[in-house]
This record gives C-alpha cells, sequence and structure tokens, in this order.
C-alpha cells in the first residue's frame, strides 16, 4: 500500500497519483482492486462488460461510468478493436471535490454509477487529463484535477445507477469462491459500522472463518481486517471532508473502537492524521 507522502514543490502528493490512459479493451484474467475512483469511457460501437460485486456491468458508448475500484472487478467481455479511456482518481481527492453526500455514500457502498456524455468532448479531455498525467509539474496536475473537480461537478446530476445484469458465466471453482468473496464485501460494506468481526463475515458467507480468510486474501489480495480497515478509513475520510463532526466522533462513526485505534488505523494508511487530512482537504 503506498501512503500519502510530504509534498512535492507544495503540491501533495497525491495529484501525483492521478492517473490517464488509453488501452486496447483486453478481458483481465482475474479481478483485482485498488483506492482510487475509477472513470471508464468506452470507444466502439458495442458495450463491454465488467465484473463487479456478482453482476455483469455494461460500460456502454456514449456513456461515462464510475465506480469505487475498491471492490474486486475485472473486465470480463470485450469487442473486437474496442478501446478504453481510462481515469484513476485517488479517494482523497475525490472525496475534496464537494459532490453530493447522497452521490459519494453511493460510490463508498459499492454503486457503478453512469451518465451519457458528448464522446468528442470526453475524448478531447481526456486526451489533454493523459498528457497532463504524465507531467511532473506539480502546477499542472493540479489545474488538471481543478479541470476533473468541475467536470464531476457538471456531471454528478446526470449519474444514475447502471442496470447491471445478474452473472450467466458456467460455474467453476473459481467463480464460486468469487461469489463467496463477493458475499464477505456485501457484508463487510453493509456493516462496518459496527463491531463485526471474522467469524461474522464468514457466517454471512456461508463458510468457515478459516477458509474465508484464505479465500478473501488470495482474492483480493489482502486480509478481511485489512479490507475492513479500508472501509472505515474510507468513511472517515468522508465525514471529515463533507461534515463538521468532532473527529472523535468520526472515528467512532465509522466503526472503530477507539480513538487511538482510530488514529492509528487513519495514520497507517493515509500518511497524516485525521486531523491534518481534514485541514488538508479543506484547504487549511
Amino acid at each position: 500500500m503506498q501512503v500519502l507522502e510530504d509534498k512535492v514543490g507544495g503540491i501533495p502528493f497525491d495529484y501525483f497519483r492521478i492517473r490517464c490512459w488509453l488501452e486496447m479493451a483486453d478481458s483481465m484474467p482475474a479481478p483485482h482492486c485498488h483506492d482510487d475512483l475509477e472513470v471508464v469511457l468506452v470507444e466502439g460501437d458495442e458495450s463491454a462488460y465488467y465484473q463487479h460485486l456478482g453482476r455483469l456491468v455494461p460500460l456502454v458508448p456514449g456513456r461515462v461510468t464510475t465506480f469505487w475500484a475498491t471492490y474486486p472487478h475485472n473486465l470480463a467481455q470485450r469487442s473486437s478493436g474496442m478501446v478504453l479511456r481510462r481515469l484513476m482518481i485517488p479517494l482523497g481527492l475525490f472525496l475534496s471535490c464537494n459532490l453530493s453526500e447522497h452521490l459519494v455514500a453511493e460510490l463508498l457502498a459499492g454503486r457503478v454509477l453512469s451518465a451519457r456524455v458528448d464522446l468528442a468532448a470526453m475524448e478531447s479531455k481526456f486526451s489533454q487529463w493523459e498528457v497532463d498525467a504524465r507531467s511532473a509539474n506539480g502546477e499542472t496536475r493540479k489545474a488538471m484535477m481543478l479541470e476533473i473537480n468541475g467536470w464531476l461537478q457538471r456531471l454528478a446530476p446526470d449519474l444514475a445507477p447502471t442496470t447491471g445484469e445478474a452473472l450467466s458465466i458456467p460455474p467453476t471453482v473459481h467463480q464460486r469462491g468469487l461469489a463467496v468473496v463477493t458475499s464477505m464485501c456485501r457484508y463487510i460494506v453493509n456493516h462496518f459500522h459496527e463491531p463485526i468481526h471474522v467469524a461474522d463475515v464468514a457466517s454471512a458467507a456461508g463458510v468457515h472463518p478459516q477458509y474465508a480468510m484464505t479465500l478473501f486474501r488470495s482474492t483480493i489480495g489482502y486480509t478481511i481486517a485489512e479490507y475492513l480497515t479500508r472501509c472505515r478509513v474510507a468513511e472517515a475520510q468522508r465525514l471529515l471532508v463533507a461534515t463538521e463532526a468532532n473527529v472523535s466522533d468520526v472515528g467512532f462513526a465509522s466503526g472503530f473502537g477507539s480513538v487511538s485505534q482510530f488514529y492509528d488505523r487513519f495514520t497507517s494508511r493515509c500518511g497524516q492524521t485525521p486531523r491534518q487530512y481534514r485541514l488538508e482537504m479543506h484547504g487549511s
């Protein structure tokens, strides 16, 4: 896991973690996850499909699709010659965009949202951001994020949940394992505010705790406890930016059992204390 470092030339390091690129839509052999808001634009005549939380979610040409990429996902299907434009915005920067609390909560809860866009205009924007994302100049990076922020503000009212289809891929050992992991992820997302344990997560998926821990780590790449912490820290980041709640209250509302645990987990993951994070996100 990469944590925030000191500012580079006065610019927070997260600005240097924005990524934007164009690629052929090759299917991915296994699910992956990362702590960004992922934005995808399809160039082609047919839809591609993401496998995300047990659904096949269409990536439709002429629409931009976005989701929080901490949930396991992979490109499951493609069409010949299809191209994807992909934009990755670190979660901390996304949370500083001052979008509606409802929209942010939808994304953090695992919803995949999309909106119709002017394809030619979006191709131009993505092309410029792709150039900017390769720049080592902090001011260029900051200007790029300001443009992305404004674009998200304008796009937000049009974002709506996708109509993902139920997976119809014939079950295999891997598919069954992924379904179990998906069940565990859903349980964690719905209950991370509570004092839950591995046994609770395993029980929700109908498996033994030891098997649950092994399967979860082999599929996602980190433990159930680590995933639970990611969800709690993400919620704390949202509350620190979107509300004026006392920092200690934010910790308890996010599911941490004590103030010391909250500070320890948050600082370990974000590279700064909750209070420092709030001040930086508010530009103080």
